[in-house]
């Protein structure tokens, strides 16, 4: 289920996948070929999701998600997470791909931008990888003001039109065969 908002009535994995559904139209309409884990409320272990890419040989990995703080109420906002191990044959990095997609995210959403942060060792996906991969944190789900927008079909559609404007970004920079 990933995890809740902080007063228990949003789910991180209602969000992450009407985002991707949104995503997925618009990555389809400007003819990029989507392979997606899932597309329906199902569960889909980390282990078998990069496999699944790997297979694939996808050009890239997005996984998206909801980040949590419970801790801490303050922190909100928006960061995306990479491994410097990810860099593509033709010229783009996942520290590259995890850059437009703050960068993207940031200007639509209007959340705090809480920057890159590089990880891989302890992030299945990101380790895993075999292509450039970014693990996105649209927002706080344990953040009241994050939810509030986050919770909208409006800030869903402008972070599938982030990530979309990223992805052609990120192909924009590839050097293709």
């Amino acid at each position: 289920t990933g995890t809740p908002s902080k007063d228990g009535t949003v789910l991180e994995k209602n969000i992450n996948l009407q985002v991707l559904l949104y995503l997925k139209e618009l990555l389809e309409a400007a003819d990029i070929k989507v392979y997606e884990t899932r597309t329906t409320d199902r569960y889909i272990g980390h282990v078998e999701r990069i496999a699944f890419a790997n297979a694939m040989e996808a050009d890239l990995f997005l996984s998206i998600h909801c980040n949590n703080a419970y801790q801490d109420a303050e922190a909100k906002g928006t960061e995306v997470l990479y491994t410097q191990d990810q860099e593509s044959g033709n010229g783009i990095s996942s520290e590259k791909l995890a850059q437009l997609c703050l960068e993207e995210l940031v200007a639509r959403l209007q959340l705090n931008d809480r920057g890159l942060h590089e990880r891989g060792d302890d992030l299945t996906v990101l380790q895993k990888a075999e292509v450039p991969a970014v693990q996105v944190e649209l927002a706080y789900m344990s953040n009241v003001e994050d939810m509030e927008i986050l919770k909208t079909e409006a800030a869903q559609r402008k972070a599938a039109e982030a990530l979309c404007k990223a992805v052609l970004r990120a192909y924009d920079a590839m050097v293709l065969d």
